[in-house]
């Protein structure tokens, strides 16, 4: 399935975007959800569905070619920014557990196994600490998972 769902985005993405000359597409695809009754555009909960999706969707944006992109894809948000209310000052407290087995996953995914090089930091704080200025930020994606392209804050919600 992850081949075909490659396959249409790359022929979205060669017929749709490059048309319109668009250098970079924002999709909200990894929105993990645990409470439906506050979703507004989650893709589902289950982590390891949600980062093949992610995947899929990373390399049939950017194409297969190792040199050149169609469009560089740039997920989003990292991380835990599935409540609705309140999501601009809140705070998303969980352990570490959570964090490496289930909120990290989709990213990890479309970063090691899509070989995403832009993702977004989401609104909320993650245990008291603005997402845009969190220390996993490095920590997590570089150090870890190798990621080296570009984080970026979502306009103006970063606090």
């Amino acid at each position: 399935m992850t081949n075909e769902i490659e396959k249409a985005i790359t022929c979205l993405s060669i017929r749709d975007f490059t048309n319109y000359n668009l250098k970079d597409i924002l999709f909200e695809l990894i929105e993990l959800i645990r409470d439906w009754a506050a979703a507004k555009n989650p893709t589902g909960e289950d982590p390891y569905l949600t980062g093949t999706m992610a995947v899929a969707f990373v390399r049939g944006l950017q194409g297969d070619d190792p040199h050149y992109w169609l469009t560089a894809s740039l997920m989003k948000h990292f991380l835990a920014n599935s409540n609705e209310d309140g999501r601009s000052g809140s705070s998303s407290n969980f352990d570490e557990r959570l964090l490496h087995e289930y909120y990290s996953v989709p990213f990890r995914m479309g970063v090691i196994d899509g070989g995403s090089r832009a993702y977004m930091s989401a609104y909320n704080a993650y245990n008291g600490i603005p997402m845009a200025a969190q220390p996993i930020l490095r920590e997590m994606t570089m150090h870890e998972w190798g990621f080296d392209g570009i984080i970026c804050t979502d306009a103006v919600r970063a606090h």
